[in-house]
């Protein structure tokens, strides 16, 4: 079943219908050999039989002298059995020897016994012996059956016209399925590349296929529509609410500053500053979602402005210098991105130290600290939105557990990943990757 599961369905489907033909012909060709010889036997030994019984008839009760065997001689008649009890015998010739016998003869025998054996030249002879009633024996032979070398390479030429002629329609009717199939798949890849993405799916042309098939594309088509159509009604709500939500909240916060109580002034206007933090983050998560506008950059310029803005904090911020590395980005929003790590590694370590590399399909961001890194089993789960690694309530310290979430999302609107690994020296490192231009 491993197998089977890595393998694509119309691989999946042939490999089953060709091992089915392939066990059902080996059944067939071992029944048919087995026919073949038995036949070819039963041929080859009948004239050795038909002499036997003229033999025993004209011997009588008397019997026959014994007589030499020559070369080409077809009849012997000898004292001692020319078959030894040791030698591999054919019970179904010495069975039909004796129904002969009992059938054509009047005359009795004590035994009976047939054996195949190797000629000379490398032929095969069938010799049958009876033990007459005086106890001689009478022996006759005949030349072997038949190779089956012709009916094996016959059975083979039938297998594979077979399974050519079963698995090429077969091949076609499968085809005819998984064609459209993989159109689907393709289309789902290049629409879903982010969770949160709002454009509405191209309209799939018309495939061939069954009907089942194409009933099965169109409920996906919909269900992406309708996918598509609710996130962008949830970024609209956000921004409304976003919109009525800003002005309470600077009307509190001139209210709060008019209380002459300094403690609960400090408490109101706390409280306010971290509703505000909160409403930001939300609607920076949905605003890194759409509006996305790619033009050709250099990462390595976009790294330097954040470099130099933290550097004019007062942050230990180290850039490791590289030649210009061209990519299509969104530069404002790989600049949110990149500044939410870079704060994330100087907030809890002091400081940061940023590399960029690049492979064949992807570019990449690489901020690392030696602060206190992140368990282990929360690597995953760390992207995921208000997601907090610090335990405490203290925004300050905790932010809002949306900074890695806006990051994941963005770099997934670019053809990359945002990976998270703990460093073995300690420390954390973060790497957003984006595509290529």
């Amino acid at each position: 079943m491993r197998l089977l599961s890595r393998l694509s369905l119309a691989q999946q489907v042939m490999l089953i219908v060709a091992l089915g033909l392939i066990a059902a012909q080996a059944l067939n060709f071992t029944l048919a050999v087995r026919e073949r010889q038995a036949f070819s036997m039963e041929a080859a030994a009948a004239p050795a039989i038909a002499r036997l019984v003229d033999a025993v008839d004209a011997a009588g009760p008397e019997g026959l002298r014994e007589r030499r065997w020559g070369a080409r001689a077809r009849l012997r008649v000898s004292a001692e059995a020319p078959i030894r009890p040791e030698m591999p015998r054919l019970a179904n010739i010495e069975a039909l020897a004796r129904a002969r016998l009992a059938q054509d003869s009047e005359a009795r025998v004590r035994a009976v016994r047939a054996a195949l054996v190797e000629g000379p030249r490398g032929n095969r002879f069938v010799i049958i012996s009876v033990q007459t009633e005086n106890g001689t024996w009478l022996t006759s032979r005949a030349r072997g059956p038949a190779p089956v070398g012709p009916l094996i390479w016959g059975l083979a030429v039938q297998t594979l016209v077979i399974l050519a002629v079963l698995l090429v329609p077969l091949l076609l009717l499968v085809r005819s399925v998984t064609r459209p199939l993989s159109a689907l798949t393709r289309d789902a890849d290049a629409w879903a590349a982010d969770p949160w993405n709002t454009a509405a799916p191209p309209a799939l042309e018309p495939l061939p296929g069954p009907r089942d098939v194409r009933e099965l594309i169109g409920a996906v088509h919909a269900m992406q529509t309708r996918i598509a159509a609710m996130l962008r009604e949830k970024d609209v709500m956000l921004g409304a609410i976003g919109h009525d939500l800003r002005t309470p909240l600077t009307a509190l916060r001139i209210q709060a500053e008019l209380v002459e109580d300094d403690a609960q002034r400090a408490g109101l206007i706390a409280e306010i500053e971290r509703l505000s933090g909160d409403l930001e983050g939300i609607l920076s998560l949905a605003r890194s979602s759409a509006n996305i506008a790619r033009r050709e950059g250099d990462l390595v310029a976009i790294a330097r402005t954040v470099a130099a803005e933290f550097r004019a904090r007062g942050a230990d911020v180290v850039l490791e210098e590289r030649a210009a590395l061209p990519v299509r980005v969104d530069a404002d929003a790989v600049r949110r991105a990149f500044t939410n790590l870079v704060d994330n590694a100087v907030r809890y370590s002091g400081a940061a130290t940023i590399r960029l590399a690049e492979d064949t399909a992807t570019a990449s961001l690489i901020v690392e600290d030696q602060g206190p890194g992140i368990p282990e089993d929360m690597l995953d789960p760390a992207a995921g939105a208000f997601v907090r690694i610090e335990p405490s309530r203290n925004r300050s310290t905790g932010g809002h557990g949306l900074g890695l979430a806006i990051v994941a999302a963005i770099a997934r609107l670019h053809g990359g990943a945002l990976r998270l690994a703990n460093r073995p020296e300690g420390g954390l490192r973060a790497e957003l990757s984006v595509a290529l231009a």
